[in-house]
């Protein structure tokens, strides 16, 4: 009897059949999902009060340049943006009085303290970058007071749920 022709398994192993997940298999890609989902939690956490963190501390710096003298309204309106920034959710640190204005008569239909901010920050803008006479003294006090309050009053409401 003559030798029979080799087919290709002879020369090479088969492949593998369909590979069926074992219960461990599974458990080990559950808890590596759970695991990763936990870091990526804890992360975003760790983000979140880190950005709180910032903001309580430039607020922090902003109630210690609003009780110093001489004022440097340029710092207080530079600091006030930032805060005002994160807490509308909209970058106004570039923007100018007149611009501030604008988005304040924008928003003036909605309710809320985002038109009260936004004229506060456009006051002390100009009275940032005006000449200072004796007279405007009370009006910078009145300023600057407003600007706090309308500060405060904003954060306590995007803090409430």
């Amino acid at each position: 009897m003559p030798t029979p022709i080799p087919t290709p398994y002879d020369i090479i192993p088969p492949p593998p059949g369909t590979w069926i997940p074992s219960a461990l298999t599974w458990s080990l890609l559950t808890v590596c999902f759970l695991a990763s989902l936990a870091w990526i939690l804890i992360r975003a956490r760790a983000a979140r009060n880190s950005l709180d963190s910032i903001i309580t501390g430039l607020s922090e710096e902003l109630a210690r340049e609003l009780v110093k003298q001489p004022i440097e309204l340029e710092r207080i309106s530079r600091l006030a943006r930032r805060i005002a920034s994160h807490q509308l959710g909209v970058d106004i640190t570039g923007l100018t009085a007149a611009e501030l204005r604008e988005r304040t008569s924008s928003h003036s239909n909605q309710k809320g303290s985002t038109p009260a901010l936004m004229r506060a920050l456009a006051v002390v803008e100009d009275l940032a970058y005006a000449p200072m006479s004796s007279s405007e003294e009370n009006q910078l006090a009145q300023a600057i007071s407003d600007l706090a309050n309308s500060l405060s009053i904003h954060r306590g409401r995007r803090s409430a749920p």
